[in-house]
């Protein structure tokens, strides 16, 4: 019997004709200069870098990565959520919320 998972929600993104896949948008695609389309994909992705940034309008400090999707090799900078090892090689679920991309241990829960 197939174990029954919970759905993700997708993730925007945008993709070129030559198979660039960006997360944010742009007028054109950054590595060839191709038009851009509209799609959605799934949130999975690897954690390869990580920084604390400890000096902050507010004084609270927060975590910095760069995560690459499974889907297109796209990547992005984001806010790390949860505990990771920072070993460049944490698996995370990416999503945007209020503008920015949040990324969270896989398999941890997700307010949705």
């Amino acid at each position: 019997m197939r174990r029954r998972t919970a759905r993700r929600p997708w993730l925007a993104a945008w993709r070129c004709a030559a198979g660039h896949v960006h997360i944010h948008a742009a007028s054109g695609c950054p590595a060839c200069g191709g038009a851009l389309r509209a799609v959605a994909i799934r949130p999975e992705a690897r954690l390869i870098a990580m920084t604390t940034v400890r000096v902050t309008p507010d004084g609270t400090p927060f975590r910095l990565g760069v995560a690459v999707t499974r889907a297109g090799n796209a990547r992005t900078l984001c806010i790390v959520v949860g505990a990771v090892r920072g070993t460049g090689r944490d698996a995370v679920l990416l999503r945007e919320e209020n503008g920015s991309i949040i990324a969270r241990p896989r398999g941890a829960r997700h307010d949705d």
